[in-house]
């Protein structure tokens, strides 16, 4: 079947679910381009009610999970998962696994650790699970038989507190083949917490102190090889998991490549491939990931998906695409989401038989509004390079509460001492912000130093962003 009946396919199963009337004047695929592009402010209100009614009035299915977004551009999305969704990541969920037991031999031998946001509490809906869409895959995708392939089990990933308290304790009692994350700050945390906790692991280590109901079995040896190497700086992620043979994260996209580098000249990865992690959001999945390079196949099955490129106003199909050439994603699912602009930039880096093959470029629209003025990402990153050696994982930016101002958060005191270098820059780029501080309705960058777990949460929690620009 080819791409283009594929969708055809798609197409005549999404209308059959919608139960708003809104397909009508759609006969076949291309009737589709007749609807008037949305985005979530289309869908917050019915979404937003559908939390009491447990349905989604867009498909008038029941719901089962409330996939939320991390939030980082505002309030959190929350979108419903049901049975349609679930349907749409069926191909994925199977060719995923395929893929890495091909190159990896992932169910054999070691289990792999694969890191997603734990689950969230809701006390007005208590009884429908919510949380990220990773923690989503780990629960609804991994069969009961296979969770002894994975470090860390469902029943962990459930408690928020237990995980963050005992995770580090469940990924050392245990080698592993892979390790699997979205971004690459995710892994630096995680190999930073070791170091900087070595005392208190060893101590508890020694003396069994974790909650051994929520993991799973260990070898008296492991223990022991573990807390010997714990006496010592932690450089060679080999020393601690002998097996590690890949890891899979983002690899496309600035942000995640400087993280990747910073990462790269903290530790010693040798013999360790890196791979890139599949790309999707709350909304979808968007690619099946090349296990040889960065990007991959446009994900056809279950949704649909349009590219458009702004500089000839048009809307293409995966069929239709531009090698080298740049678009936005729109997309049009089971969920209801139709003609969706994701605000996600992506690039056409060629072909994998009549599909295009896509890499991530950036994700949202990375500006932040003073009121008065705008900033994007960009203007930022350029000119905190402006400032020298700056360690982008270990900062982020966010409005201050008056909202005519941004803050430079990190737990490192001495990164404020970039700020007067970094006004000079975006007053001399930036003419419009230069002109609104002169006038008193914008102040200047302010430093706000955080805690480590403070800092660490809320970097994780809009670890799908892959940004340093965090409203």
């Amino acid at each position: 079947m080819s791409p283009k009946q594929t969708y055809e396919k798609n197409f005549r199963r999404i209308k059959k679910l919608d139960q708003t009337n809104k397909f009508a004047g759609c006969k076949q695929l291309e009737d589709l381009r007749k609807l008037p592009l949305t985005d979530y402010s289309n869908y917050q209100k019915e979404f937003t009610h559908s939390l009491q009614t447990k349905v989604n009035p867009f498909n008038g299915e029941k719901v089962f999970f409330w996939a939320t977004s991390t939030g980082s551009s505002g309030e959190p999305k929350i979108f419903p998962i049901t049975r349609s969704t679930k349907k749409e990541q069926t191909h994925i969920s199977k060719f995923r696994p395929a893929q890495l037991i091909k190159k990896f031999n992932i169910y054999g031998g070691a289990p792999e650790l694969i890191f997603v946001m734990p689950g969230e509490s809701d006390d007005k809906y208590p009884e429908i699970p919510i949380g990220q869409i990773g923690y989503y895959h780990y629960q609804y995708s991994i069969p009961k038989q296979m969770e002894k392939y994975f470090t860390f089990t469902k029943a962990l990933y459930k408690n928020r507190e237990l995980f963050n308290e005992w995770h580090l304790h469940f990924a050392l009692l245990h080698d592993c083949r892979g390790i699997t994350t979205s971004i690459p700050v995710r892994i630096h945390h995680f190999l930073n917490q070791i170091n900087e906790k070595k005392e208190e692991l060893i101590q508890q280590l020694s003396n069994e102190e974790w909650p051994k109901q929520f993991g799973h079995p260990y070898l008296k040896i492991r223990q022991e090889f573990i807390i010997e190497q714990l006496k010592k700086p932690i450089i060679n992620i080999k020393d601690l998991w002998p097996d590690l043979t890949f890891i899979c994260l983002w690899k496309s996209g600035e942000t995640c490549r400087r993280q990747l580098n910073e990462l790269l000249g903290a530790y010693n990865f040798e013999g360790i491939e890196f791979i890139d992690q599949i790309y999707n959001a709350t909304e979808g999945t968007f690619n099946i990931p090349d296990l040889y390079g960065t990007g991959g196949p446009v994900n056809i099955f279950g949704i649909i998906l349009e590219f458009y490129h702004e500089s000839t106003n048009q809307f293409l199909w995966p069929w239709e695409l531009e090698s080298g050439e740049f678009y936005e994603i729109v997309l049009t699912s089971s969920m209801g989401l139709t003609r969706y602009r994701t605000y996600d930039k992506i690039q056409c880096t060629g072909y994998s038989y009549k599909t295009a093959k896509i890499e991530f470029v950036s994700r949202t629209v990375p500006e932040i509004s003073l009121g008065w003025a705008v900033l994007t990402e960009e203007e930022l990153i350029q000119g905190l390079n402006k400032c020298g050696n700056v360690q982008f994982s270990e900062l982020y930016f966010s409005l201050n509460k008056s909202g005519n101002g941004l803050e430079l958060i990190s737990t490192n005191p001495s990164f404020s001492k970039f700020i007067p270098q970094l006004e000079l820059y975006l007053s001399e780029s930036n003419p419009n912000y230069s002109a609104q501080q002169k006038k008193g309705n914008i102040v200047s960058i302010s430093f706000k130093l955080t805690d480590k777990e403070r800092f660490n949460e809320k970097t994780l929690q809009n670890g799908n962003t892959k940004r340093i620009l965090l409203e």
